[in-house]
């Protein structure tokens, strides 16, 4: 058993997991004199977060240091989101024999007041119940309703905008909810080109604005930030900026663009889908991708219910893992496409014929579920909308509301076992 156990060490390389193995060691007689080292990661990898949180309870101090191993998170990390992929398959080509596919969607919220609470939602759509739970987090700070603070959560990890001066969010923080590691990037620093002409009083008027993004390469495995900074509304060419989770660098500069990220004319957050941000410019109609591989900008076909014409509301969002259109329109209701990668089309996913109340931007679909019903977030409560019957029911009724809200899937992937591998890589 001691050398079955070593062969199972050996395998963990970095430094970060041999140091916790050295603790786990004085125990292992107990329970490894039943399981292989193999089957006990195999056994907790296949729980949920919450499930192994209420193990990690009832363990003794020693053994809670597995939780810690980035052997165990990355591969409870790919055994989540290899059943997540297949649920998604199974739904969309068999959705009468899914049994229960995808009946849970988990969320973070964000409310309006002055602590901006951040909030943890699971609806689990089989038992027609919902989870509700605060999350400890660093301090966010968020200007108003027009401004952002949460950037954009992958595997677990979470980016929120720190506000800085001249209304700018800075996608500075990253935090896992789970671990409570957090880390503080660079700040951005507006060159003094930009302060030139601005100044009355003594005090400066510069108009500004930055969008940003946060995502995942898969065939890396780097996390990344994007930021576009914009100094000036009439010219609208954004200064393009990445850093690379880990790296201990600098933000590295990638020149300039000429689309328009921003107020009236389409969302500063990217929208992360499978090593892609994309965000909407609408001043020119286009939806615009950054491959986070190669670090390049390309253009998307515009999909069929995309047009200057008519009193619409357009916004990309992330709904059952795909990349989507949303549009509104007082009289139509919602239009909602999505982008299939595969053959570089838009799809009609889903058409609501719901009554917007005389205005628009009151409402998020947030995703679709397993019997063809949509969830939709308002500004103060969540709707459960039966597309079959066209009947509503509101629940999760909030006095200040959530004015924003992200999908988000509990992870245990450490920030500081992250920045450990990754300069291990750089050195080989």
């Amino acid at each position: 058993m001691e050398i079955m156990l070593e062969r199972n060490i050996s395998r963990l390389k970095f430094k970060h997991d041999e140091a916790i193995m050295d603790s786990i060691r004085g125990d292992e007689k107990y329970l490894l004199s039943m399981l292989t080292f193999d089957i006990i990661l195999n056994i907790f990898s296949r729980l949920s977060p919450e499930e192994i949180l209420t193990c990690r309870l009832a363990l003794k101090r020693s053994w809670r240091q597995i939780f810690k191993l980035t052997h165990f998170s990355d591969l409870h990390l790919q055994r989540m989101n290899m059943n997540g992929s297949l649920q998604l398959k199974q739904q969309q080509q068999q959705p009468e024999k899914s049994n229960g596919a995808i009946s849970k969607v988990s969320f973070l919220f964000l409310e309006m007041e002055k602590s901006s609470p951040l909030w943890y939602f699971e609806y689990d759509e089989i038992k027609n119940t919902y989870f509700l739970k605060r999350v400890n987090h660093p301090l966010i700070k968020k200007r108003s309703h027009h401004s952002y603070a949460l950037v954009g959560s992958c595997n677990g990890l979470v980016c929120f905008c720190l506000a800085s001066t001249h209304k700018i969010d800075d996608p500075v923080s990253i935090y896992n909810p789970i671990t409570r590691e957090f880390l503080y990037l660079p700040r951005f620093k507006i060159p003094s080109e930009f302060f030139e002409g601005t100044y009355k009083g003594g005090k400066s008027y510069l108009k500004c604005y930055m969008a940003s993004g946060f995502g995942y390469h898969p065939s890396s495995g780097e996390y990344k930030i994007v930021r576009i900074f914009y100094g000036d509304n009439k010219q609208a060419v954004g200064r393009v900026q990445v850093y690379t989770l880990g790296t201990r660098e600098q933000w590295r500069n990638k020149g300039e663009i000429t689309y328009s990220f921003g107020p009236g004319y389409g969302s500063f957050r990217g929208m992360h889908v499978d090593g892609f941000l994309y965000w909407l410019d609408n001043k020119v109609w286009k939806i615009v991708a950054f491959d986070l591989g190669v670090e390049e900008f390309i253009l998307l076909p515009a999909p069929p219910c995309y047009a200057a014409t008519g009193f619409n509301s357009f916004r990309l969002q992330v709904i059952g893992g795909c990349l989507c259109v949303v549009k509104e329109n007082l009289q139509m209701g919602i239009d909602i496409w999505s982008f299939k990668k595969e053959n570089n089309e838009w799809e009609s996913m889903l058409k609501i014929k719901i009554n917007l109340e005389g205005r628009l931007d009151v409402n998020r679909p947030i995703t679709i579920l397993k019997n063809g019903g949509v969830l939709l977030r308002y500004v103060s409560f969540l709707v459960r909308y039966d597309t079959k019957t066209a009947t509503w029911e509101k629940f999760l009724l909030r006095d200040s509301g959530f004015v924003e809200a992200i999908p988000h899937v509990h992870s245990f992937v450490s920030l500081k076992a992250l920045e450990h591998n990754t300069m291990k890589r750089k050195r080989r």
